[in-house]
């Protein structure tokens, strides 16, 4: 049980580090606010469908991380708190609004 649980946590690792490079990407690139959303969707989908296949185990909290910069956009910070629910359930399946 403890290497499922692991191993849950370092996929939402990866995606949380997936996440942080999207917002680099954003500060570097003018893009279409359309396309930040639709790229964060995409990247919360694979995420949540990884942790699917995987056993549904009780995970540790997520660790506080500091932003990069003072005000991330808005389609970041909602994939990084989608990704830091899901450590806490894996039950959790809010929409984009």
């Amino acid at each position: 049980m403890g290497d499922k649980c692991r191993c849950r946590s370092a996929v939402t690792d990866g995606f949380e580090e997936v996440g942080l490079a999207l917002g680099g990407i954003i500060e570097s690139y003018e893009l279409p606010e359309d396309a930040v959303w639709d790229l964060a969707r995409a990247i919360d989908l694979a995420h949540e469908r990884i942790q699917a296949q995987l056993m549904r185990v009780v995970v540790e909290p997520l660790k506080v991380m500091s932003p990069s910069r003072e005000h991330p956009h808005p389609a970041v910070s909602h994939l990084m708190n989608r990704l830091a629910e899901n450590r806490n359930s894996s039950d959790d399946r809010g929409a984009y609004v």
